[in-house]
Protein backbone atom coordinates (compact mmCIF):
# COMPACT_ATOMS: atom_id res chain seq x y z
CA UNK A 1 0.00 0.00 0.00
CA UNK A 2 1.24 3.43 -0.68
CA UNK A 3 1.52 5.85 2.12
CA UNK A 4 -1.90 6.72 3.99
CA UNK A 5 -2.44 8.58 7.40
CA UNK A 6 -4.43 7.23 9.85
CA UNK A 7 -7.23 9.06 11.80
CA UNK A 8 -8.28 7.45 15.12
CA UNK A 9 -12.01 8.13 16.09
CA UNK A 10 -12.69 7.13 19.54
CA UNK A 11 -10.37 6.46 22.75
CA UNK A 12 -10.39 3.74 24.77
CA UNK A 13 -12.69 4.00 28.18
CA UNK A 14 -10.15 2.73 30.87
CA UNK A 15 -9.87 3.30 34.27
CA UNK A 16 -6.15 5.36 34.07
CA UNK A 17 -7.39 7.71 31.55
CA UNK A 18 -8.11 10.45 34.17
CA UNK A 19 -11.45 12.13 32.72
CA UNK A 20 -13.11 8.24 32.70
CA UNK A 21 -11.50 7.89 36.66
CA UNK A 22 -13.05 11.20 37.79
CA UNK A 23 -16.38 10.04 35.83
CA UNK A 24 -16.27 6.59 37.88
CA UNK A 25 -15.55 8.03 41.20
CA UNK A 26 -18.36 10.99 40.98
CA UNK A 27 -20.36 7.49 40.80
CA UNK A 28 -19.50 5.51 43.34
CA UNK A 29 -16.60 3.68 42.52
CA UNK A 30 -13.11 3.12 43.20
CA UNK A 31 -9.76 3.30 40.92
CA UNK A 32 -6.46 1.29 42.25
CA UNK A 33 -4.51 -1.81 41.02
CA UNK A 34 -5.87 -5.81 41.25
CA UNK A 35 -2.94 -6.17 43.34
CA UNK A 36 0.27 -4.35 44.99
CA UNK A 37 2.55 -5.52 41.79
CA UNK A 38 -0.13 -5.82 39.04
CA UNK A 39 0.02 -2.94 36.01
CA UNK A 40 -3.39 -2.24 35.43
CA UNK A 41 -5.76 -0.01 37.06
CA UNK A 42 -8.94 -1.10 37.66
CA UNK A 43 -12.62 0.02 38.43
CA UNK A 44 -14.35 -1.16 41.99
CA UNK A 45 -17.17 -1.06 44.39
CA UNK A 46 -15.82 1.10 46.76
CA UNK A 47 -14.04 -1.25 49.79
CA UNK A 48 -14.89 -3.61 47.82
CA UNK A 49 -12.81 -6.45 45.72
CA UNK A 50 -15.53 -6.26 42.65
CA UNK A 51 -15.66 -6.00 40.27
CA UNK A 52 -11.76 -4.72 39.19
CA UNK A 53 -13.09 -4.27 35.82
CA UNK A 54 -10.31 -3.19 32.98
CA UNK A 55 -12.97 -0.51 31.48
CA UNK A 56 -15.14 2.04 32.50
CA UNK A 57 -17.66 1.72 29.80
CA UNK A 58 -19.00 -1.25 28.57
CA UNK A 59 -22.48 -2.95 27.09
CA UNK A 60 -23.78 -5.46 28.97
CA UNK A 61 -22.54 -5.47 32.86
CA UNK A 62 -25.76 -3.49 34.39
CA UNK A 63 -24.52 -4.87 37.87
CA UNK A 64 -21.33 -2.46 37.88
CA UNK A 65 -23.40 0.53 37.01
CA UNK A 66 -23.03 0.71 40.80
CA UNK A 67 -19.52 2.20 40.73
CA UNK A 68 -19.67 4.21 37.81
CA UNK A 69 -19.17 1.98 35.06
CA UNK A 70 -21.48 3.05 32.06
CA UNK A 71 -22.96 1.92 29.07
CA UNK A 72 -23.63 5.26 27.77
CA UNK A 73 -21.54 5.65 24.28
CA UNK A 74 -18.97 8.48 24.07
CA UNK A 75 -20.37 9.90 20.38
CA UNK A 76 -18.40 12.27 18.24
CA UNK A 77 -18.96 13.07 15.00
CA UNK A 78 -16.41 13.43 11.61
CA UNK A 79 -17.06 14.84 8.30
CA UNK A 80 -15.45 12.32 6.03
CA UNK A 81 -13.54 13.89 3.23
CA UNK A 82 -14.53 12.36 -0.53
CA UNK A 83 -10.82 11.27 -1.96
CA UNK A 84 -8.96 11.59 1.52
CA UNK A 85 -10.81 9.40 4.10
CA UNK A 86 -11.15 5.32 1.86
CA UNK A 87 -10.98 3.12 4.48
CA UNK A 88 -13.18 2.62 8.12
CA UNK A 89 -11.68 -0.32 10.44
CA UNK A 90 -13.47 -0.97 13.54
CA UNK A 91 -12.46 -3.29 15.92
CA UNK A 92 -12.54 -4.27 19.81
CA UNK A 93 -9.90 -3.05 22.26
CA UNK A 94 -8.81 -6.90 22.33
CA UNK A 95 -7.69 -6.49 18.50
CA UNK A 96 -5.84 -2.93 19.02
CA UNK A 97 -4.09 -3.92 22.65
CA UNK A 98 -1.48 -5.71 20.02
CA UNK A 99 -2.39 -3.90 17.32
CA UNK A 100 -2.01 -0.56 16.50
CA UNK A 101 -4.35 1.22 13.88
CA UNK A 102 -1.77 1.96 11.35
CA UNK A 103 -0.95 -1.87 11.23
CA UNK A 104 -4.43 -2.61 11.44
CA UNK A 105 -5.35 -0.28 8.21
CA UNK A 106 -1.95 -1.23 6.37
CA UNK A 107 -2.77 -4.53 6.21
CA UNK A 108 -6.53 -4.02 4.83
CA UNK A 109 -4.96 -1.81 2.35
CA UNK A 110 -2.34 -4.44 1.03
CA UNK A 111 -4.90 -7.55 1.26
CA UNK A 112 -8.57 -6.23 0.25
CA UNK A 113 -10.79 -5.72 3.08
CA UNK A 114 -11.83 -9.62 2.65
CA UNK A 115 -12.50 -12.17 5.48
CA UNK A 116 -9.04 -13.46 5.36
CA UNK A 117 -7.44 -10.26 6.24
CA UNK A 118 -10.11 -9.15 8.58
CA UNK A 119 -9.31 -12.96 10.14
CA UNK A 120 -5.77 -12.73 9.75
CA UNK A 121 -5.44 -9.46 12.06
CA UNK A 122 -7.79 -11.09 15.03
CA UNK A 123 -5.75 -14.76 14.69
CA UNK A 124 -2.41 -12.65 15.48
CA UNK A 125 -3.71 -10.28 18.05
CA UNK A 126 -5.34 -13.53 19.86
CA UNK A 127 -1.77 -15.18 19.59
CA UNK A 128 -0.36 -11.45 21.20
CA UNK A 129 -2.70 -12.47 24.21
CA UNK A 130 -1.86 -16.26 24.68
CA UNK A 131 1.99 -14.84 24.81
CA UNK A 132 1.26 -12.17 27.08
CA UNK A 133 -1.09 -14.07 29.79
CA UNK A 134 0.47 -17.46 29.67
CA UNK A 135 -2.70 -18.36 28.07
CA UNK A 136 -4.49 -17.58 30.56
CA UNK A 137 -7.33 -14.39 29.27
CA UNK A 138 -7.86 -13.67 25.91
CA UNK A 139 -10.57 -10.69 25.00
CA UNK A 140 -12.72 -10.29 22.69
CA UNK A 141 -11.54 -9.75 19.30
CA UNK A 142 -13.70 -8.87 16.68
CA UNK A 143 -12.71 -6.58 13.00
CA UNK A 144 -14.72 -5.15 10.46
CA UNK A 145 -13.91 -2.80 7.87
CA UNK A 146 -15.62 -0.64 5.10
CA UNK A 147 -14.17 1.14 2.02
CA UNK A 148 -15.94 4.48 1.49
CA UNK A 149 -17.28 4.57 -0.58
CA UNK A 150 -17.86 1.15 -1.43
CA UNK A 151 -16.73 0.37 -4.84
CA UNK A 152 -13.31 2.52 -4.38
CA UNK A 153 -10.13 0.87 -5.85
CA UNK A 154 -7.67 1.51 -3.04
CA UNK A 155 -9.34 -0.83 -0.84
CA UNK A 156 -9.46 -3.64 -2.88
CA UNK A 157 -6.63 -5.11 -2.12
CA UNK A 158 -3.34 -4.83 -4.37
Amino acid sequence: ASAFTVTSLTRDHRPDDEEEAERVRQHGGEIRKLRENSGAARVFSKGQDRPALALTRTLGASAASECGVSAEPDVSAYRLRPGVDVLLVLGTDGLFEFCSNTTAAGQILKEGVTDTCLSSLCRASRRQWAQSSYNETVDDITAIAAVLPPDNPACLGS
